[in-house]
């Protein structure tokens, strides 16, 4: 029998992604034909054996610790002659993986040895997705070397490439048995898995012809609804030379009708002849996830900031993902890729297509939201111009107008879905390839004509918020809301969202402190020793401050100025006055844990130890000691130590060899005092403008302070509108107006009001109001407050305004409408405007900024009749408006302030918390005032002497001082008769409130104004004597009967007298005036009443009884009447001076005598009435 040798060629599709590989028999026909005639023939042929396919485990995980093997079964024998294999990996970051081979006989051969380690990545190998491979002896490398180049093409390792060792080493050995493919995971966080392995081995033994089978066609399904698999049926076929059809024999694995899960798997049907000749194919079941998962957010979240900062760290629950697959965890990686700027591309006509390229896109999870940013001839407006953009399959992604002028630049947005997104990386990729259209309209007119391409997308699967882009949106949040979006793209790309909102309350006050309040202070003291520290010597060198203030210390911090080469040596130690309260605030930094300390190359030591510092003088060996350090013992053992006394400062060398000097030390103490108020200093008008902010000795807030304010209170401004007085109407007595009032921002008060009414006379109106309007409430008295009864007095002229003063102001509340009713007395009408649906003279509405009159009606019967409308109110509404507290950041001070004044200061963040605290200022007035004298003529007193008021020779109008003449003085103010005369120059000084002065001079004259003071005799009564009618008036001066003093003539010596002396008087009271007159020419006068009475004696006869005179006071005529028997002869008169005026004959009078008296004047006079024997005196009013 012979034995021929057949060779069977496998072809096999290069697109790796389905690893289908076919057999194809070439056999001459003489040979088939011989094998059948005459022998059984064995042949030799390359077969393809599939693994299983799954995850990989990552570092970590598995046992061992990151190795995933799969097993490859060749059930076939014979002796190896050549071996390949087929592989296709998902992984992220390729450089953490070993693969390698082992054969049934234990031979191992390495494929990769984690790519890129220790190139040219370093330990961390390439970070570079994929491989989609077949791994043969003197491969052909697809334009990259495997292990020390990393492509950055996904995927990464792909084509015909080499293994890192031979397997070569396989020949001659047995296939039979089990292969293992061994992935190891070196290093954690990216993971993956196994979609296909072929392994192709050729020298397997056959008898007779292998079976043909085929496979049907890749299969694509969706997955099944609420599972992550899909159900898939399907069937090959096989014939065999010697079998004949041979379908029925096929074995799926995995077999027809079983649930495939998401992702391609690689199925593998095989059939065995009669001979035991196995033929095998492969294709793809692919189950596409399309369901898209449903995510919840957790619940809006409130919370306040974490104190002192303006915002707060939040813990935000994970939100509930719920999906048919299992849940992918980690985040899609948010991704941005740009095209380059690109120039456009133009000819003669202009823009021609202008291509620009995105390299190396990622397969996108989501919709990719793409903008393209350019400059250019892109003005023209809609539909020209327009900037026109087509993707890498010919689609128009953008036509837009720019928006913007030309040459400017402007940036449009679109968004490309996932779907076409992938599809271009699939068809056109790795890199894609964009064109702005070409467009004869967009000219090269610009400096620059450009555009680029943005592209941010997700990629990957897992979860992932907007607001940290992780899954866990925990963090910390500013304060006010803050939306969080997360977004979960499962395994098949599917995607779900849901937002929920962080809201983060300020609820932290603002921290002031005022001015005048307690407060931080600081002090501090300093010595400069240049004291020599002892080389190692227990006692050290110490060094004191002396300190007189006594306060008590609230935060103490020490500067230490020391030369020293090594720090390790020296104790240094405060100690307080009291003796007792100490420190070691550096103590041998370095020991023991350096055994000898730490040794500062750089000699000068410039410390400041403080409690608040970051770095520990403990901490590591610095080679300089300059800076702010923390001491070893806390200097907080000082707080509330008096800084009173004798502070000690020592410091010990305990180790020989280095020496060094204290050249001086600080300390620097805060205490609590109270602060100094604010001073404001008045200008030259007395005025000054206070910041309030100025009146903070200094404020904090976590988030920002919006206002300082303080309370100003400011009177309501008067306010007025009037609608018209031009009647051509009215209303009965008694009856009402209707109209609105809607107030406007701020509440007014009405007080009085004016209206028009043709009847005078007082009167009175009432007024009512309702919350609402009049409208439909005419004839309704239910709804209808009386506010007010206004009175006044009305004018009774007709379009002449009335006033009417409420005796209860009104208040009427903002945005509020309001109705109204007047309602005049019954003696008064209303005059007002409007006939049948014509308003006119008049408008219905009047407003002003403060209110909007809506008018109207009238009604002679109030609330009940029927009303009239459209009517006028004539009249006027006075109000006041505003006013009130307001918040003001500044306000003014003045000449009233001067001194020392409180006030309330609120400061408010810009979340609207406050604090207040009470604010000390001082007002001061530093000027000195602009003094004016003048002139001025002082009187003396009746002493003869007098004091001068110097604010009677300052001018006080012509004085310039804001805040006032509050004292003055001069240097002469004492005066005396001597200083009459020549005017006397003064010196004037006045100074103001504040006590600032000035001076001036002025001419001051001093007089003599007062008269003597002249001593009349008391009032007296004299009688002429017997027989005598008439009363001599004596020399009162001269006989020494009145007297005459002055205050600087001595003595006096010019009188005068009246009457004067001798002058006669008859019976009657006269007032007698005594003058006298000093150098100066000042009279001194004084009076006193002389009644001059006769008195009869026993044997005269009287007229007392029978005489009388009438009417007195008399006018034209006065009549004497006679009743007794004695004849009367005559009736004299005299004035009061004691002129004779008048003689009247009363002989033959006939009991009554009238007399003429119309000539004389007004006044009193003395008529003597006599007889032969008798006179009577009487006193006439003459009117």
């Amino acid at each position: 029998m012979n034995i021929l040798s057949i060779i069977f060629i496998l072809t096999h599709d290069n697109n790796h992604s389905n690893l289908n590989f076919n057999f194809m028999k070439k056999i001459t026909f003489f040979y088939v034909a011989l094998l059948f005639l005459c022998c059984t023939w064995i042949g030799s042929a390359q077969m393809t054996y599939n693994g299983a396919t799954g995850p990989l485990n990552d570092n970590g995980v598995g046992v061992p610790p990151g190795v995933t093997e799969y097993i490859i079964n060749v059930p076939d024998s014979g002796s190896i002659t050549d071996l390949t294999i087929d592989l296709d990996v998902t992984h992220t970051w390729l450089g953490d993986l070993d693969i390698e081979l082992e054969s049934p006989a234990g031979t191992i051969v390495a494929l990769m040895d984690e790519p890129g380690d220790p190139t040219p990545s370093g330990a961390f190998g390439c970070n570079v997705d994929d491989i989609l491979a077949t791994f043969e002896d003197g491969g052909t490398r697809s334009a990259v070397d495997v292990e020390t180049v990393c492509n950055p093409a996904v995927p990464s390792i792909a084509g015909s490439v080499e293994p890192l060792g031979l397997f070569s080493t396989f020949n001659g050995e047995d296939p039979n048995g089990d292969w293992i493919l061994r992935f190891t995971d070196n290093a954690g966080g990216d993971s993956g898995g196994v979609n296909a392995i072929g392994l192709n081995i050729t020298g397997i033994t056959m008898i007779g012809d292998a079976p043909v089978i085929t496979c049907p066609a890749d299969i694509m399904i969706n997955t099944e609804p609420g599972v992550c698999t899909a159900v898939s049926n399907f069937a090959g076929t096989a014939t065999d030379t010697e079998d004949g059809n041979i379908s029925g024999d096929i074995v799926a694995t995995p077999a027809s009708g079983s649930a495939f899960p998401v992702g391609t798997t690689a199925v593998t049907l095989s059939v065995t002849d009669s001979d035991g000749n196995t033929s095998t194919c492969m294709f793809n079941v692919t189950v596409v996830d399309n369901e898209d998962p449903v995510l919840t957010c957790p619940a809006d979240i409130v919370q306040s900031n974490d104190m002192g900062v303006c915002g707060a760290n939040v813990t935000v629950p994970m939100p509930t993902i719920m999906d048919n697959c299992p849940t992918a965890g980690g985040s899609p990686t948010q991704t941005s890729v740009s095209s380059p700027l690109t120039a456009y591309n133009f000819d003669a006509l202009g823009l021609i297509d202008t291509p620009t390229t995105i390299t190396g896109p990622a397969m996108a999870s989501g919709d990719v939201e793409m903008s393209a940013t350019f400059t250019g001839d892109h003005g023209g407006g809609t539909d020209f111009e327009d900037f026109i953009l087509e993707g890498p399959d010919g689609s128009t992604l953008l036509d837009a107008s720019s928006g913007v002028g030309d040459c400017a630049t402007a940036t449009l947005t679109f968004t490309v879905g996932a779907a076409t997104w992938n599809g271009w990386i699939d068809t056109f990729g790795p890199d894609l390839t964009f064109v702005l259209q070409a467009d004869a309209a967009v000219d090269n007119i610009c400096a620059a004509s450009e555009y680029q391409l943005t592209a941010d997308y997700l990629t990957g699967s897992g979860l992932i918020n907007d607001y940290n882009g992780t899954d866990d949106a925990s963090d910390f949040y500013p304060v006010g809301d803050t939306d969080v979006t997360f977004t979960y793209v499962d395994g098949g790309g599917n995607t779900a969202t849901c937002t929920m909102t962080v809201t983060v309350n300020d609820d932290e006050d603002p921290v002031i402190t005022c001015a005048g309040d307690p407060a931080p202070i600081f002090g501090s003291a300093t010595d400069a020793p240049g004291a020599a520290i002892p080389d190692n010597n227990p006692a050290g060198v110490s060094a004191t401050i002396d300190i007189t203030d006594d306060f008590d210390i609230t935060d103490l911090n020490v500067d230490l100025d020391i030369t020293h080469s090594w720090i390790g040596d020296l104790v240094v130690t405060l100690t307080a006055p009291d003796g007792t309260t100490a420190a070691a605030i550096i103590d041998r930094p370095g020991v023991p844990a350096t055994g000898l300390g730490c040794n500062n190359t750089v000699n000068d030591i410039l410390v400041t130890m403080d409690d608040e510092a970051t770095d520990a003088i403990e901490g590591p060996c610095l080679t300089e000691y300059n800076g702010t350090f923390i001491p070893t013992e806390a200097l907080s053992v000082f707080d509330g130590v008096s800084t009173l006394g004798t502070w000690t400062l020592t410091i010990v060398d305990n180790a020989g060899g280095d020496t060094g000097t204290l050249n001086n030390w600080t300390l620097n103490y805060e205490y609590i005092a109270v602060s100094n108020p604010l001073q404001v200093v008045l200008d030259a008008n007395g005025m000054a403008t206070v910041d309030v902010a100025d009146l903070l000795l200094g404020f904090s807030d976590n988030c920002g302070v919006a206002s300082t304010t303080v309370d100003e209170t400011a009177p309501p401004a008067p306010g007025s509108i009037t609608t018209i007085f031009d009647s051509n109407n009215g209303g009965a007595n008694g009856g009402a107006v209707f109209f609105d009032i809607t107030v406007g921002p701020s509440d007014l008060t009405i007080s009085d009001l004016d209206l028009n009414t043709d009847e005078g006379g007082a009167f009175t109106v009432d007024m009512f109001t309702l919350v609402g309007t009049f409208v439909g409430n005419e004839t309704d008295p239910a709804p209808w407050t009386l506010s007010a009864t206004g009175s006044g007095t009305a004018s009774g002229t007709i379009n002449t305004p009335s006033n009417a003063v409420l005796d209860t102001p009104v208040t009427l509340l903002a945005n509020t409408t309001y109705g109204v009713a007047l309602v005049l007395d019954a003696t008064h009408g209303h005059s007002y405007s409007g006939t049948g649906t014509n308003p006119a003279p008049g408008m219905p509405s009047y407003s002003n900024g403060d209110l909007t009159l809506s008018l109207g009606a009238g009604q002679n019967t109030p609330f009940s009749s029927a009303p009239f409308n459209p009517r006028i109110w004539n009249g006027t509404l006075n109000y006041e408006t505003g006013g009130g507290i307001a918040n003001v950041s500044m306000f003014d001070v003045d000449c009233s302030d001067v001194g020392t004044n409180t006030i309330d200061v609120t400061v408010t963040d810009i979340n609207g918390n406050t604090s207040t605290c009470t604010a000390t200022y001082e007002v001061i007035d530093d000027l000195d005032p602009v003094l004016v004298c003048m002139d001025f003529t002082l009187e003396l007193g009746a002493d003869g002497t007098a004091v001068l008021d110097p604010f009677d020779m300052i001018d006080l109008t012509a004085t310039f001082e804001a805040c006032g003449i509050d004292t003055a003085a001069a240097d002469l103010v004492n005066f005396t008769c001597d200083d009459i005369g020549a005017p006397i120059m003064i010196t004037l000084f006045g100074a103001d409130p504040s006590g600032n002065a000035a001076s001036c001079t002025a001419m001051l004259t001093v007089v003599d104004a007062l008269g003597p003071e002249v001593t009349c005799p008391a009032d007296q009564t004299v009688d002429p004597g017997a027989n005598n009618q008439l009363y001599e008036v004596p020399d009162y001066f001269g006989e020494g009967l009145a007297s005459a003093v002055d205050n600087c003539t001595d003595p006096v010596t010019v009188f005068a007298q009246d009457p004067a002396p001798g002058t006669l008087l008859g019976d009657g009271t006269y007032t007698v005036t005594l003058t006298a007159t000093d150098e100066y020419g000042n009279p001194g006068v004084c009076t006193f009443e002389l009644t001059v009475e006769s008195i009869l004696g026993v044997n005269d006869t009287t007229l007392d009884a029978g005489v009388t005179m009438y009417p007195n006071p008399a006018q034209g005529q006065v009549t004497i009447a006679n009743s007794s028997n004695i004849v009367l002869e005559r009736a004299t008169m005299y004035d009061v001076n004691g002129k004779l005026v008048n003689t009247t004959d009363l002989g033959g009078m006939q009991g009554e005598k009238t007399i003429d008296i119309s000539s004389l004047a007004a006044g009193v006079y003395i008529v003597q009435i006599e007889s032969e024997n008798a006179s009577i005196v009487k006193r006439l009013i003459k009117e």
